[in-house]
């Protein structure tokens, strides 16, 4: 019996490892660094950067957010992405804005506090994707086969210019 919980504590400090070494910014970036993104066909329709904001009623303070509004055609796809400076902020706002959404108890069993959260579902007529890594919270909306194509699309982008500023620090 000892063993099964041994072994699943383990596998559990295992995910756990993983997960916080996925994410796809650092301390170095900022959602500031990323307001370059539009991807082949999309129409950047706006680009805001804002320090100490707020986002659908909630303040938040000490943060630096980005959102961005896309157009292809008839269809427009949200993204916003916050950096806070605080593990406890970023998680705390996760549980207030899913809530807003979903279920305490969905919102509950897509997280894992302080590291990860993530949520896809179709909500309203609208597509959501949401996910919470570590003190970075990306959220885009829109029909869903643009969202997903948008979702891939930045985090490659996220990747190459986090990269590029790494390799900028280091020299």
């Amino acid at each position: 019996m000892l063993k099964k919980y041994a072994i699943g504590l383990i596998s559990v400090l295992i995910l756990i490892i993983i997960i916080s070494g996925c994410s796809p910014v650092n301390e170095n970036t900022s959602p500031g660094n990323f307001k370059g993104f539009l991807p082949d066909g999309y129409l950047d329709i706006s680009t805001n950067v804002i320090a100490d904001g707020s986002y659908n009623n909630y303040l938040l303070p000490d943060t630096v957010m980005l959102e961005k509004r896309l157009s292809k055609g008839q269809n427009n796809v949200t993204i916003v992405v916050i950096k806070f400076n605080d593990l406890t902020e970023a998680n705390s706002f996760w549980y207030s804005i899913m809530d807003d959404y979903f279920s305490t108890i969905r919102v509950f069993f897509s997280t894992i506090p302080f590291l990860y959260g993530s949520i896809n579902e179709e909500i309203g007529g609208s597509y959501l994707s949401a996910q919470l890594m570590q003190k970075w919270f990306f959220l885009f909306t829109g029909p869903e086969e643009n969202v997903k194509e948008i979702k891939d699309a930045f985090y490659e982008y996220v990747e190459t210019e986090t990269k590029k500023i790494n390799e900028e620090a280091l020299q």
